[in-house]
């Protein structure tokens, strides 16, 4: 299903914009998942792949792991050191494998990379806060208005309770509500970094000004 509306759902306008995707756009798709570890110490699920990163075949018949060393982002592959084929001739090649059969399990690390795991992690934090806070206010509206109910009424063991009070509609629509106005104090953060860094370019700025006036 379709959520974005300035994305087509028409497959050849997908076809289209995937092969004709800038190197800023093909950077993001070829994006690699982190590994279980990885994804609790930085809270990112994917990132994108950088040469020398440790990554692991997750699928396929040849699981193996190694460092990337190579990455082709105009036919959206990566080469490994360890995964290579020896050719009739007796000539040693490496074999292409698509970013999505990996997981990264040692990420290459340098300040814009950290940069990167820090920003992407500190916003996955807020919003599960913030999803969190939501929650528990919808929670005691719905024990306000439904004494009788259990919250979790979607539940396997309270669907037949649910469906006696006829109101598992209305506690729908609240949890959509909820997934809303998530989704819109996630909006209202990124903006607000957004501003901070506006705000902090421009103060660099006035002092950078000031100073060669000085002069």
């Amino acid at each position: 299903m379709k959520f974005n509306p300035r994305v087509s759902s028409q497959p050849r306008k997908a076809r289209k914009a995937f092969y004709n995707a800038n190197k800023n756009q093909r950077r993001i798709l070829m994006s690699a998942r982190l590994s279980k570890e990885l994804r609790e110490k930085y809270s990112v699920k994917a990132l994108p792949i950088h040469k020398d990163d440790e990554v692991k075949i997750i699928r396929g018949h040849q699981k193996i792991a190694g460092k990337v060393t190579g990455v082709r982002r105009s036919q959206y592959v990566i080469y490994i050191d360890k995964l290579t084929k020896t050719k009739n001739n007796g000539q040693t090649v490496q074999v292409p494998v698509h970013v999505a059969n990996v997981e990264i399990t040692k990420p290459f690390l340098n300040k814009d990379r950290e940069a990167l795991l820090k920003k992407r992690g500190d916003a996955a934090k807020a919003y599960k806060e913030s999803v969190a806070k939501k929650n528990e206010q919808v929670e005691e509206v719905f024990k306000k208005a439904y004494p009788t109910l259990s919250f979790d009424i979607f539940s396997s063991k309270n669907k037949v309770e649910a469906i006696k009070e006829k109101k598992p509609l209305r506690l729908a629509s609240r949890l959509i509500a909820v997934k809303a106005m998530a989704n819109a104090d996630r909006a209202k953060y990124t903006a607000s970094l957004k501003l901070k860094n506006a705000r902090d370019q421009l103060a660099a700025y006035k002092a950078a000004l000031a100073k060669k006036i000085a002069k």
